[in-house]
């Protein structure tokens, strides 16, 4: 099967709404091409859509993860105050990795942190101080 047709199938089958794929060598680019729609009333995705770095970097972070757990130097019910002393008396430091890894925590998402917190201390202050989220866990609107 080609790349095409398996991206084309998984966006039918509802896996992810849209995809672009490049496939190349030190000759250069061999072969491209964009699948799917944004979302809705975004339009089609393009060969030229660029997708945040964090939805292929969950990916590493999570196997990572899963890799502490089976050596047991984690588990999934560990709290971030484990792992962030300056957490440990805040709301915040109960989180598990768990709620981490699913996304079911209290901190809300698309917080684009990035902008303001530009060191490891700026952003785990800027998480810290960050109101919950208002809708519970794995609520959609």
């Amino acid at each position: 099967m080609q790349i095409k047709e398996y991206l084309d199938r998984c966006v039918k089958e509802g896996a992810f709404p849209g995809a672009v794929w490049q496939i190349g060598s030190s000759s250069g680019i061999l072969e491209k091409g964009a699948v799917g729609r944004l979302g809705e009333g975004l339009g089609d995705v393009s060969e030229d859509t660029l997708y945040d770095l964090a939805s292929l970097t969950k990916l590493f972070v999570t196997c990572a993860m899963m890799q502490q757990v089976q050596e047991g130097l984690a588990r999934l019910s560990d709290p971030i105050g484990y792992f962030l002393p300056e957490y440990k008396d805040h709301p915040k430091g109960s989180i598990t990795l768990f709620q981490l890894l699913t996304h079911t925590s209290i901190i809300p998402g698309k917080l684009q942190l990035y902008r303001y917190a530009d060191t490891r201390e700026r952003l785990l202050e800027a998480i810290r101080w960050q109101s919950p989220r208002e809708e519970p866990p794995g609520y959609v609107s």
